[in-house]
């Protein structure tokens, strides 16, 4: 290069990376606004154009280039026949705190950057070429290993995700199940003694209207039975609680859902929000699996606490249906014997 060309081969070289410092636009185009800042300052306005075409000319990759854009263009691109490209791809990638699966994109837009490029001037054919063709091999075999890597990772997440969903599966069904027993005991409760209840108050009923005296004639037996009617009005109150159907309508906003407070997947929330909302809630669970489960945990959470109460309200039922039965049969052995005996 001559004088002039090398001038502006190290301006536009300088320039070029200033690009980097900021991310927000295409480092060339923020490059060049430096550029541009700097002529203004200086006496630079002559070889702009030049300088200019050089930096633009990185990015071309056609064969026709004068040998000041190959310089550049070579300079540029030195790093692909360095010895420790694959660190710095992996040192990048830990700056940038880059997942695994962005390291291997990384790997692999390098490996067909290097199988796409071409070095241009003598100097680079004769130092970088084989450098950069045995990191070709390199990075061939990198990309190689991570795929495999990401495969088996991709197997194993697979066999955890068949075991979470069975595991899921299998609590809503007991869940289910459970809900079907408590309801199935508070409806023999509600069955027994309504029938029970609806005896003694036809008897009762028609002892006041048909016999003499009334249903209480005998005034000793009124206390057994009123014990053993209340104690069957509590029972069949109790089931009733249980197993009549409640649904919360709570208005589920983004905060509650994302609090996890609420459940999308029960009626009861998501009949509360409009269709669109409803729709783009639920399309968030194709993109995101642990916004699925935190879902489902939440909703499993809910039906424990409705079972919880369920199972409560039928315990009561039996526990008030066994009291009144055994305090009516006590006090009518009790009032037996004490008249059999006075």
């Amino acid at each position: 290069l001559n004088e002039t060309e090398h001038f502006e081969v190290m301006m536009a070289s300088s320039f070029l990376y200033t690009g980097f410092w900021n991310l927000d636009e295409r480092h060339t185009q923020q490059a060049l606004k430096n550029l541009e800042e700097f002529a203004k300052a200086t006496s630079l306005e002559d070889s702009m154009a030049s300088i200019v075409a050089l930096m633009k000319s990185v990015e071309d990759d056609t064969e026709d280039k004068s040998m000041p854009e190959k310089v550049i263009y070579d300079t540029h691109y030195y790093f692909l026949g360095k010895k420790k490209l694959i660190e710095q791809i992996e040192l990048k990638s830990l700056e940038e705190e880059e997942s695994h699966g962005d390291v291997l994109n990384e790997y692999r837009k390098t490996f067909e950057l290097i199988t796409n490029h071409k070095y241009r001037t003598t100097y680079a054919i004769t130092k970088l070429e084989e450098r950069k063709a045995k990191n070709s091999q390199k990075l061939l075999a990198k990309i190689q290993k991570e795929e495999s890597k990401e495969k088996k990772a991709k197997q194993k997440s697979r066999k955890l995700g068949r075991g979470i969903e069975t595991m899921y599966r299998t609590v809503y069904r007991n869940h289910i199940n459970l809900s079907s027993i408590a309801d199935a005991k508070a409806n023999l409760i509600i069955r027994v003694n309504t029938i029970i209840l609806s005896i003694i108050i036809t008897l009762g009923g028609t002892g006041y209207t048909f016999f003499e005296g009334g249903f209480f004639k005998y005034s000793r037996f009124t206390v057994p039975v009123m014990l053993f009617v209340a104690g069957s009005l509590a029972a069949v109150i109790f089931a009733i609680l249980s197993a009549r159907p409640k649904v919360t309508n709570k208005e589920v906003g983004k905060k509650r859902l994302l609090g996890k407070e609420s459940s999308i997947l029960f009626f009861g929330n998501f009949t509360a929000m409009d269709k669109t909302d409803f729709v783009r809630e639920m399309g968030l669970f194709r993109k995101n699996d642990d916004r699925v489960y935190d879902s489902m945990s939440v909703d499993i959470y809910y039906l424990g606490l409705v079972l919880d109460k369920k199972y409560k309200l039928v315990t009561y039922s039996y526990n008030a249906f066994m009291v009144g039965m055994i305090l009516s049969v006590v006090s009518f052995m009790a009032i037996f014997m004490l008249f059999q005996y006075s």
